[in-house]
């Protein structure tokens, strides 16, 4: 995958310019390992909830991997999704839901609303081509679970290179928990740490503001880099 990127950089004829890479779970391993691959080509490199590899990183409880067995009640598109919905919502830890002061999802009609609008999503993300191959989630663990680790080489690379790296990491993340945040954050030279105390496994929409301030701050400090290369 990340020779797949390389050579779509190319074609597009944007490796000698430079790139700045922002990848979010999985895509953060991918990001993370063009990073080592190639180094000279990256201007910063901004991840978001995910880890420096299975040799390296800190896992969740292993209860917490029941929620991939579960199956939906039935292949109908509506029982599909209400099983994805149920997946994502303990991803995210509830974020996206009113709670009570003891962090209990209440009842409301905004619950319901936006519960609703989860499941409309999957069901029309069902009509899709190859929506119904099961195989893409396994296929996804396989290739995060071979990939080889990776901390001490981006702790290298990103030194030597001085590329600019921003961590971004929910505090509630039950799948990668936010300790891997702070793994990478403390063994990349300089990066910035950015922790959401009550983000889970997500990309909340109310924070998509937050994120791109975060992701483009970076992006100036790489572009600045590269300019001040260019004077020398």
């Amino acid at each position: 995958m990340v020779e797949d990127c390389y050579g779509l950089l190319q074609v597009l004829e944007l490796v000698e310019r430079g790139v700045h890479i922002f990848g979010v779970s999985m895509g953060g391993m991918i990001a993370q390992q063009y990073c080592i691959t190639h180094p000279d080509t990256v201007l910063s490199m901004t991840l978001h909830m995910t880890h420096a590899g299975i040799g390296d990183c800190i896992k969740p409880p292993l209860l917490t991997y029941l929620m991939f067995l579960k199956r939906p009640k039935s292949d109908s598109p509506r029982d599909v999704a209400e099983s994805m919905a149920d997946f994502v919502d303990t991803l995210s830890h509830g974020y996206r839901y009113e709670k009570d002061e003891r962090g209990n999802i209440l009842e409301n009609e905004h619950n319901r609303q936006m519960r609703e609008k989860v499941v409309s999503f999957f069901e029309r993300i069902s009509e899709r081509d190859g929506a119904q191959n099961s195989l893409g989630l396994p296929r996804q663990a396989v290739a995060v679970m071979r990939a080889p680790k990776r901390l001490q080489r981006l702790r290298d690379v990103c030194g030597k290179y001085q590329i600019p790296v921003v961590v971004m990491h929910g505090g509630r993340d039950p799948l990668i928990p936010v300790s891997n945040g702070y793994q990478l954050a403390e063994a990349i030279p300089h990066a910035q740490l950015v922790v959401f105390p009550e983000v889970g496994h997500d990309f909340p929409e109310d924070l998509t503001r937050t994120f791109a301030e975060q992701t483009m701050l970076n992006m100036k400090t790489g572009e600045l880099k590269k300019n001040s290369e260019k004077k020398k």
